[in-house]
């Protein structure tokens, strides 16, 4: 058995959502652990300080729900998040009191948090 934990990343328009329900029933059927949905471009906070949401709200939530799991992050819609992204320098490092940070710090808590979904060798497990 494959020791794999899938996390389902969508972002809010509907047929990304079809589309991240549809792998996360293939990992089922395949019997792999799906842990969780993380939103992506959830939203854009604007100069004026408003958030906006671009894309819809809510997808991720209802998406989470429906395969009967957490809806774990959040993540911001910034233009420099993708370009770090491009060019190799990760948004944490370059700007790590980022809204995008924030939220990627408060995401691997909440997956740590969780623990593995399966500990197939107790005598290898961290304490």
């Amino acid at each position: 058995m494959p020791k794999v934990e899938i996390y389902v990343v969508t972002t809010l328009q509907p047929a990304a959502q079809r589309v991240a329900q549809r792998s996360a029933y293939a990992a089922r059927k395949l019997k792999l652990s799906v842990r969780g949905v993380i939103e992506n471009m959830h939203h854009f906070t604007g100069d004026d300080g408003k958030t906006y949401e671009l894309f819809g709200a809510g997808g991720g939530q209802l998406l989470a729900e429906d395969l009967g799991l957490s809806l774990l992050g959040q993540i911001p819609f910034v233009p420099a998040l993708r370009a770090g992204g491009d060019d190799g320098h990760p948004i944490t490092v370059t700007d790590p009191d980022s809204e995008a940070s924030v939220e990627f710090r408060n995401l691997a808590e909440r997956v740590i948090a969780q623990g593995p979904a399966r500990v197939y060798r107790q005598e290898l497990k961290i304490s």
